[in-house]
């Protein structure tokens, strides 16, 4: 109120006033400023286009178009009064009436264009909250797909209707949601041809879809292949009630014919170029929108000319003064502008979606409703025991059945993991033994991976090897290949109880045994792998590369991949670039087959289920060192139980430090005997007189035989054990032996039974008239002893300490 010509007073309900000096203009320069402004007009058009639609000012919050709920109670009679398509008023035109969209009327499928900054993303989510507000999840589901990486559309996830959320697709990620659209279009399918109807409206309980992806140009170039899925969806969404919304900064060269044909709808809000808007609404019109602007739009369908709208922001309604006032003191007039242009930014960040969705999500709830799952999200990083499903070794995702399925294996196929250090291929080999039911279990394991883990107390295990332990090896891979060929002799109509060979490391056991043998156990285990699932013989296999190539990889039925140093080598199994995962965490799979996902289960806690019967084989590792009483000198064989001492002559022979002297002294088991030392040999006559106070069948020991070799004495120790019929124990070089025509060795050698230690060949068995198994440890007493053509595996007791 003004007291006098330059003072005033501003009063305001419930406030002291407040003295101040106003701005104000003379009239000289009053009267002059109006003859200036006079001859103006309001613009009501585009750059003053006659035919361009009048441009509404301002941006309501959206709750003033379509309510705002405060409560559950609200949310759900909103719901419960909608009528019928997918119409939401989307904002007001000039004259501030609202503009009302329906996808199902204007679409079915819309494209929506704008430069940075024009207000697209802010279109989207005001445009998928409105549906939210207007339509429970039991009617309508949302699938969103935002390239900025969520900023645009990711707080809108949070809405109840959302049955998946996508932010930064790559080919194999685009795979899935096209995987997953087709399943859902060939599950609407059956369902309106149940239903005998040809539109998808028809069928009670049939919610629609609507998929919204921003940044549409994006996904087109990065990954063309969609292009071809979301053609077919645009043509047969209609009748499917599947709708489109593609969001774009720049339509041109990306929205071809064969999509264009299906897009009724179309929104531009500013454009850069007349280019771009004649893409989009077939006019030049939305290039000449003003800028500052944001979320003023041109829209059409169809034929009809474009209209104005001014979409509104995502938010509640505004707070107003309780006393209808909203006074603030500023120094001048243009810090008043600036504060008259400042309310409605801090509005639109202000947008409560947080609190909205909040109410939305238990009005759900209350009334049971949720979309159909249309979309998994990825497998998580890690997984315990699945609930219901305690058998499950792994969890594959299957978009094309719109499914989870857990993985169970029940030992009748071979399973190959292929996979670099630390990818989880251990982790996955021990998820699938620790549920092997009634089964019974050989382990070579080379990686020492699982050593000390739940596999060393399986209750059929009956074969451990260690990655040294190569002699082990080879006799366990034998035994199987028995175990093969006795089942065979069985014949066909034979049930047996399966028998699991575990070999952690194929790289490690081709580099291992390959030199053994001429690799004869990389042999044996091929028959095995080929022969053996006919019989009920299978094998769990781990690897890296070597295993997707050579004879192993077509005896593999079922390979899966997890992370490889160069993932391109999955290529040369057939799968296609999209099937391969961008990144691997340890435990994720991709199946060899047909790029099913999967990720493994963690080891089961449980004990498996004991295996029925007898055990086809038992092939159990020598001990180390072993310790027994009197009376035994070794221990070994298949059960790797003490051995029965050989009768009659025993050669022993074997390199410098491997026993040989206590082993003679074990097979003597100090029995009376005549014992030459070649460290200080006696005399011809007094060893002849020794003998022949023993008398017939006397044990003769001598030690190191290879250093009297041509030796008088060796002559005459020869003569008397004949003589006398003597038993022989002789011990020898294994390489001096190898070379020896007469004398000790070969006498006490036509027993054909001996002691070979450490063998380093397979001739060094030779004198024995044998081939020893050779690649075991190089540890004191450990050796094969040759009992007339047959060879068992020994590890001689040890010294007393």
């Amino acid at each position: 109120m003004l007291t006098s010509g330059t003072r005033a007073v501003l009063q305001v309900p419930g406030q002291d006033e407040v003295t101040f000096t106003p701005t104000t203009l003379g009239l000289a320069r009053a009267r002059a400023l109006g003859h200036a402004l006079a001859p103006l007009r309001a613009r009501d058009a585009v750059d003053g286009d006659p035919d361009a639609p009048a441009l509404p000012g301002g941006s309501p919050p959206l709750s003033e178009l379509v309510g705002w709920p405060d409560s559950v109670e609200d949310a759900l009679a909103t719901w419960a009064g909608h009528t019928p398509g997918l119409a939401v008023d989307l904002g007001h035109d000039a004259a501030g009436r609202p503009v009302t969209i329906d996808l199902v009327r204007d679409g079915p499928h819309a494209l929506v264009a704008g430069t940075t900054g024009a207000g697209k993303s802010e279109l989207l989510r005001s445009l998928v909250v409105g549906l939210a507000l207007r339509r429970s999840p039991g009617d309508l589901a949302l699938l969103l797909v935002d390239f900025k990486g969520g900023s645009s559309l990711g707080d809108c996830a949070l809405l109840p209707h959302v049955t998946g959320m996508v932010t930064d697709l790559d080919p194999h990620l685009a795979g899935r949601v096209l995987a997953s659209l087709r399943a859902e279009l060939t599950r609407r399918e059956g369902v309106v041809a149940a239903a005998g109807v040809k539109d998808a409206a028809e069928v009670p309980g049939l919610p629609r879809l609507v998929v919204v992806i921003d940044e549409f140009r994006v996904l087109a170039e990065e990954v063309p292949e969609v292009m071809g899925g979301l053609i077919r969806l645009a043509a047969v969404g209609r009748s499917l009630g599947v709708h489109l919304v593609l969001a774009t900064q720049r339509p041109a060269g990306v929205v071809g014919p064969d999509l264009r044909a299906n897009v009724n709808l179309r929104i531009a809000l500013r454009l850069r170029d007349s280019a771009d808007s004649h893409d989009v609404i077939e006019t030049a019109q939305a290039a000449l929108l003003p800028e500052g602007r944001p979320g003023l739009a041109l829209w059409r369908t169809g034929a009809d000319l474009p209209r104005a709208i001014q979409v509104a922001r995502v938010g509640p309604p505004r707070r107003r003064s309780s006393s209808g006032w909203d006074v603030q003191v500023v120094p001048d007039i243009w810090s008043a502008r600036r504060v008259l242009d400042r309310p409605a930014e801090a509005e639109a960040e202000a947008d409560d979606l947080g609190a909205l969705a909040t109410t939305l999500r238990e009005a759900a709830e209350q009334a049971d409703l949720h979309p159909p799952v249309v979309w998994h999200p990825p497998l998580p990083e890690e997984l315990g025991t699945l609930s219901g499903e305690p058998r499950a070794w792994a969890l594959a995702d299957v978009p094309s059945r719109q499914a989870r399925e857990a993985l169970t294996w029940v030992g009748d196929h071979h399973v190959g993991l292929v996979g670099a250090a630390r990818s989880g291929r251990t982790t996955a080999l021990r998820s699938l033994l620790s549920r092997a039911d009634g089964a019974w279990v050989v382990v070579l394991d080379l990686g020492r991976g699982l050593e000390g883990t739940e596999a060393a107390e399986h209750p059929g295990l009956v074969g451990w090897v260690q990655p040294d332990d190569l002699a082990h090896g080879i006799r366990v891979l034998d035994r199987l290949e028995g175990v093969v060929r006795a089942r065979q002799s069985a014949g066909a109509g034979a049930e047996h109880v399966p028998v699991v060979l575990v070999l952690d490391g194929w790289d490690r056991f081709v580099d291992l045994f390959e030199p053994v043998e001429r690799g004869r156990a990389v042999d044996v285990a091929l028959r095995v792998l080929r022969e053996g699932p006919a019989v009920g013989v299978v094998a769990l296999l781990s690897g890296d590369r070597s295993l997707l190539l050579g004879k192993v990889a077509s005896t593999l039925p079922s390979t899966w991949a997890l992370r490889l140093n160069d993932p391109s080598d999955l290529l040369m199994t057939g799968l296609r670039p999209h099937q391969l995962p961008t990144t691997q965490p340890p435990g994720r799979l991709v199946s060899m087959r047909d790029g099913t996902e999967a990720h493994v289960v963690l080891p089961s806690a449980g004990q498996p289920v004991s295996p029925a019967g007898h055990p086809p084989l038992v092939c159990r590792a020598l001990p180390r060192r072993w310790s027994a009483g009197s009376g035994q000198w070794a221990v070994g064989g298949d059960e790797a139980a003490p051995v029965p001492r050989p009768a009659g002559s025993v050669l022993v022979i074997g390199p410098p430090g491997s026993g040989r002297t206590h082993a003679l002294a074990r097979l003597r088991d100090g029995r009376p005997a005549v014992v030459v030392d070649p460290a200080s040999p006696p005399e011809v006559e007094e060893v002849s007189r020794a003998c022949a106070g023993l008398g017939t069948g006397g044990l003769l020991v001598v030690d190191d035989a290879h250093l009297l070799a041509g030796s008088p004495l060796e002559d005459a120790l020869v003569e008397v054990a004949t003589a006398y019929r003597m038993e022989l124990l002789v011990a020898a070089d294994a390489e001096a032996a190898a070379g020896a025509f007469r004398g000790l060795v070969p006498q006490a050698a036509r027993a054909r039974t001996g002691v070979v230690l450490q063998p380093g060949s397979a001739s060094h068995g030779a004198v024995l008239g044998v081939s020893v198994p050779v690649g075991d440890l190089p540890l004191p007493g450990r050796g094969v002893l040759v009992h007339r053509g047959r060879c068992t595996r020994v590890q001689v007791v040890a010294p007393e300490e």
